[in-house]
């Protein structure tokens, strides 16, 4: 029996192009991966998936296939991983944030937390439905 994602994302199946950003608020370095799973399966559409880290000014930004209607069901698994190379602690907030065309359709966030060990493993978790 499928386990349901809680965090649901409704959007405009006829509206614009979807986007995810992910943002880092924090000195540590961040690596990450997002991965964009078809309805109620392993199956990936990203292959390979979408990785990235927060130690250069490119965007953390993905735009979603097109048409919109082809991201019913499919859900966005974010694996973030927060590395202290000083080993002197720090605070770290992530978010993931939504959009279509303009507009903030979902957000989902870590909260601010603290480096436990020298590292720390956060998910976030989305399903998009129309």
């Amino acid at each position: 029996m499928p386990i349901p994602i809680v965090n649901k994302v409704k959007f405009n199946s006829s509206g614009g192009m979807i986007e995810v950003e992910l943002n880092f608020t924090t000195l540590l370095l961040c690596t990450y991966t997002l991965e964009l799973h078809e309805n109620e399966s392993n199956a990936q559409v990203w292959i390979p998936p979408k990785q990235g880290d927060n130690s250069n000014p490119e965007d953390d930004k993905y735009a979603l296939p097109v048409p919109p209607s082809k991201n019913n069901g499919r859900s966005l698994w974010a694996f973030i991983t927060i590395i202290d190379q000083t080993g002197s602690g720090g605070e770290y907030e992530v978010s993931m944030e939504i959009r279509q065309d303009t507009s903030t359709i979902g957000a989902l966030n870590t909260g601010k937390k603290r480096v436990s060990r020298n590292f720390s493993q956060e998910f976030l978790i989305a399903q998009l439905y129309c």
